[in-house]
């Protein structure tokens, strides 16, 4: 359902207005189904707005087909953080949700979400699982978030990163959610987000009034690890719940991969950043905090050599390894880093020989003649 500008956070009906976030480049045939499931929520009250970050395909012409039931705004393309916050900058919704082109809610997100900052009205922020999906919307996990944040869900008990658990049926029973539980768990993140990013992107919400306090993206992070440091920020504001169902469908493939690098320097840069944020307060125990340490410079240390730039990763290693690492990998990869990057690429190059050969299909015998 489209609204204007100017309409306000609530319809005459006491509903909440959502406005939902699409930042899109050269994903014509994707940013079109991720915006059907936000026209398809049976929450009523959504206003869509894809923000086209300068794409040449033919982006426009596929949206231009759903005339005014979405608002579309066109940007030179200057990267996925400055797409958000345009978007963001531009929602009149009392309540934000952000979705990848590539990605799609379930029919029921929003209303479920809603009903979580009804039942408790301290809330600042909501999240929800993900089903993992390929390009054709074949399912391949149906559920994500520990398996694509393993680290951060391994330093504490999720005991102790949730205070509470409610079961959301009870409070909201006429929900059209096909489980018969809806478990809410609920924790202050402002200390634990040390540990690493808990958040989906494609499955948050967030009260709009947050922005005012926190800012949007960070453009200088870049296009990996803006999540991280961005949740770093609005987790400060107040309790954030999960609904511990996959409320949306995420797709796999994206280009994170070839961004291990990056994404791993901005992780440190945003612990840094949150230290200087807790700086004077109650932070974690001692021995998390030094195994989150020791496990973020591994995992650059990794990245950095795997990147052909061994001598960046040398101190790195060197840091995780007298912080106590065990891992073996850490410790080859520091000695190799003395090497010149040459004969690193050449022992990498006879080893990934070796290994396709050892996993060759056998040859078939040659036919003898006669």
């Amino acid at each position: 359902m489209a609204h204007p500008t100017n309409k306000p956070a609530r319809s005459q009906a006491g509903a909440e207005l959502v406005s939902v976030v699409i930042p899109t480049y050269n994903r014509a045939r994707l940013v079109c189904v991720a915006v059907d499931s936000v026209l398809a929520q049976t929450h009523p009250e959504v206003e869509i707005i894809v923000v086209d970050d300068g794409s040449t395909d033919d982006t426009p012409e596929r949206l231009a087909r759903y005339g005014n039931r979405i608002r579309v705004l066109r940007q030179a393309n200057a990267g996925v953080c400055a797409a958000r916050n345009n978007g963001m900058a531009r929602a009149t919704g009392q309540f934000i949700a952000l979705l990848d082109s590539d990605d799609r809610f379930l029919p029921w997100k929003l209303a479920a979400q809603l009903a979580a900052f009804r039942a408790v009205p301290e809330l600042q922020l909501s999240w929800t699982d993900a089903a993992v999906i390929d390009l054709d919307g074949s399912l391949i996990h149906a559920r994500s978030l520990r398996r694509f944040y393993p680290g951060s869900f391994s330093y504490l008990p999720e005991s102790a990163l949730f205070e509470s658990e409610l079961d959301l049926r009870e409070m909201a029973p006429d929900l059209d959610v096909p489980e018969e539980r809806i478990p809410l768990r609920i924790g202050d993140f402002s200390r634990k987000i040390y540990l690493g990013n808990f958040f989906n992107m494609s499955t948050v919400m967030f009260r709009r009034e947050l922005l005012a306090r926190c800012g949007g993206f960070d453009v200088a992070v870049g296009n990996a690890g803006e999540d991280y440091e961005f949740y770093s920020r609005l987790a400060q504001c107040g309790p954030a719940g999960l609904i511990d169902l996959s409320a949306a469908q995420c797709c796999a493939g994206g280009s994170l991969s070839r961004l291990r690098t990056h994404t791993a320097l901005a992780n440190l840069a945003t612990i840094a950043k949150i230290d200087r944020m807790l700086e004077g307060r109650p932070h974690l125990p001692a021995s998390v905090i030094r195994r989150r340490r020791r496990d973020s410079h591994a995992w650059a240390g990794q990245a950095l050599f795997d990147d052909d730039r061994p001598g960046e990763a040398r101190p790195h290693l060197a840091r995780a390894l007298r912080m106590g690492c065990a891992n073996p990998r850490v410790f080859a990869y520091w000695l190799l880093s003395f090497l010149p990057v040459a004969a690193v690429q050449s022992m990498r190059g006879f080893y990934h020989g070796m290994k396709r050969a050892r996993h060759a299909p056998p040859t078939a015998p040659a036919a003898s003649a006669g």
